[in-house]
């Protein structure tokens, strides 16, 4: 049976925030099927001139829909349960620099695994196809007791 995946966005001048559903079976290593179901909000709120707020929040069983590296579907026989956010605020310096600042979190139940990420960047627009930026950061995954701070440079074509 196909996954079945629904969404619905709301959006005004004040932004916009979308619902979403998922649903599907999944088969253990027994042969046995498993229903699982999970939930997504997401959203872009505007704030001051064209900076804005832009959060997540994923929950259920949705497995690899939502952090692959983190959530499986199935620990053994059971369905895996995730928890999974991410908030983030997008400011305009100037008309052609922007920072973004963001925090997220990926706990799951039956695999317990605990993974977090934090960042700040900065990124200039050359032209409207052409950008290059700077990111500092971190990643910290609780589970395998490792902790890694990154830099890193970007450049962004437009095709």
């Amino acid at each position: 049976m196909p996954d079945v995946i629904g969404k619905y966005t709301f959006k005004g001048d004040w932004g916009n925030v979308s619902v979403a559903a998922v649903a599907r079976q999944l088969e253990t290593a027994m042969g046995e099927s498993e229903s699982a179901l999970g939930y997504g909000i997401a959203g872009r709120i505007n704030t001051v001139g064209k900076d804005d707020l832009r959060f997540q929040l994923h929950g259920g069983e949705t497995g690899r829909y939502v952090g692959a590296a983190v959530a499986t579907d199935l620990v053994g026989e059971k369905v895996e349960e995730t928890t999974s956010f991410l908030v983030s605020y997008r400011h305009f310096w100037t008309e052609d620099i922007r920072s973004n600042f963001f925090y997220g979190n990926t706990e799951t139940e039956e695999s317990n695994r605990d993974r977090t990420h934090w960042g700040i960047n900065v990124f200039k627009a050359i032209t409207p196809k052409l950008s290059y930026g700077v990111e500092i950061g971190n990643f910290d995954a609780e589970d395998l007791e490792a902790d890694s701070n990154y830099a890193q440079l970007s450049v962004k074509y437009v095709l």
